[in-house]
């Protein structure tokens, strides 16, 4: 993919910018349920929380905003502790993030982000892909434009592909939860166990407090024949 080659090449340096100040960790992911082939699936959509939360939190972010933003690294230390500080909460915590990372600090970028967003949460898929598209040819270095993405062609069963936008998103977000455990479910859904729990276990390090993390680490622990703890 001629993208994901482009991010790769250029992401070097970026990637090592991030990873001086980078905290691993990790957040909460968003339930859907859909309706294919007559079975009902959950899904935890990489990052989309809902159309009302995401859009309101995009209207309220400040304008620089975005995976780089120098917040994030505080951000990531409370969500990593043992015991969240007092005021705080895992939610509260996971908001934040999401707020700066929805953000590309572009008002064009945005307003599409905005309506793929909407176009999702309606089920049209290939209406919110124009518009991720269109996110990602502006401004391919905003890592929540390819997450996006990959959650639209996750949701179409192009599972090939949308690991190729997990995989661009990661280049620019080492820490983003939220498409690490979309690479979890994508191989759960292929009947890798291992890769699966491998995933997850990244999940684990950047956010302990994930809902429903856990359970899931050591069914696939008993599932590869490994220890579960």
């Amino acid at each position: 993919m001629k993208e994901v080659d482009l991010l790769k090449k250029k992401g070097v340096s970026l990637l090592k910018s991030i990873l001086r100040d980078l905290p691993v960790q990790r957040a909460d992911i968003f339930q859907e349920t859909a309706g294919r082939s007559n079975r009902r699936l959950t899904i935890h959509i990489f990052g989309v929380v809902s159309c009302v939360l995401i859009i309101s939190l995009l209207a309220t972010t400040p304008a620089n905003a975005r995976q780089t933003d120098k917040g994030l690294s505080q951000l990531f230390d409370l969500l990593s502790e043992e015991n969240i500080p007092p005021g705080q909460s895992v939610l509260r915590i996971e908001r934040k993030i999401w707020r700066l990372w929805t953000d590309s600090g572009r008002g064009d970028v945005d307003s599409l982000m905005r309506k793929g967003i909407r176009a999702l949460g309606q089920r049209d898929y290939d209406r919110a892909l124009t518009f991720f598209n269109q996110v990602i040819s502006l401004d391919p270095e905003f890592s929540e434009g390819w997450n996006k993405r990959a959650t639209v062609r996750f949701l179409r069963g192009e599972f090939k592909e949308s690991l190729e936008d997990i995989e661009a998103t990661l280049i620019l977000e080492p820490r983003h939860f939220g498409a690490l455990e979309g690479r979890g479910m994508i191989y759960e859904n292929l009947g890798e166990s291992r890769n699966a729990l491998e995933a997850y276990e990244r999940v684990r390090l950047i956010h302990p407090h994930m809902r429903g993390l856990k359970e899931k680490i050591q069914m696939l622990r008993r599932k590869t024949g490994q220890r579960a703890t």
